[in-house]
């Protein structure tokens, strides 16, 4: 593994998520990265983005109850990607290479889900040699803090949208990651947030920089075991 061999040489890694395909090998990967203690920042890119921290310090006192999270694009109804997206076994699909993401952020907003359940189908074109992925799927989940929240996923849609709805005793949240927003709505009253320009990926990567240099990684955003977690519930959703 070459962040195993990074890690026993002292060399700071930044790994692209997910952080395996193979459960197993990702637990013994995960148990000599803490044996060796290994400096390892997971690509789950939501949790640097401004807004997110933003949305996390909002929902402090409040309690969520309801979630709803969208991420849709047209990959599938253009083919718009190299070949090998669409073969399940080499991508992942959309489920492992994209809502990967938005279960990650669920986890890190609202705590780990214990139950799961969801359902598939392929309303344009029919899975065959070369083409195994999924072209819509949709997702239920059960919190342990027993909120419910579903997670949808088109490669068949209009365009490119990554939309989370939560629903809160207090507000309703409204999370636009694509267009950079954040909707706060409370006794009637809407307050809107927008994030600064720039890559949503600058963020995280200034992270890592700065944890390299200061040596403090007490502010990672996602260590390898997080990403496990956030794998486990991935599969699980497979």
């Amino acid at each position: 593994s070459p962040i195993l061999a990074c890690i026993k040489h002292g060399v700071p890694v930044f790994c692209e998520k997910p952080v395996e395909r193979d459960l197993r090998r990702a637990e013994r990967i995960n148990a000599l990265i803490r044996k060796h203690h290994g400096k390892v920042q997971i690509g789950y890119v939501f949790r640097s983005m401004p807004l997110v921290i933003k949305l996390k310090s909002l929902m402090a006192d409040d309690r969520i109850h309801l979630v709803q999270s969208f991420y849709g694009c047209n990959v599938s109804l253009k083919k718009s990607l190299p070949p090998w997206f669409y073969d399940k076994e080499k991508s992942g699909g959309a489920l492992i290479d994209q809502a990967t993401h938005n279960l990650d952020l669920l986890r890190m907003l609202i705590g780990e889900v214990v139950t799961v359940g969801g359902m598939s189908a392929n309303p344009v074109r029919k899975k065959k040699k070369g083409y195994t992925i999924e072209e819509v799927f949709a997702l239920n989940f059960l919190f342990a803090s027993k909120a419910a929240g579903s997670h949808v996923h088109t490669w068949v849609g209009d365009g490119w949208r990554n939309e989370i709805v939560l629903s809160g005793e207090k507000r309703i949240y409204r999370l636009n990651s694509g267009k950079g927003t954040l909707s706060v709505e409370e006794d009637g009253k809407q307050t809107i947030y927008s994030q600064d320009g720039g890559s949503i990926y600058e963020h995280q990567n200034m992270i890592f920089l700065d944890m390299v240099k200061s040596g403090r990684w007490e502010r990672n955003p996602c260590d390898y075991h997080d990403g496990l977690l956030t794998l486990k519930l991935t599969l699980a959703c497979d």
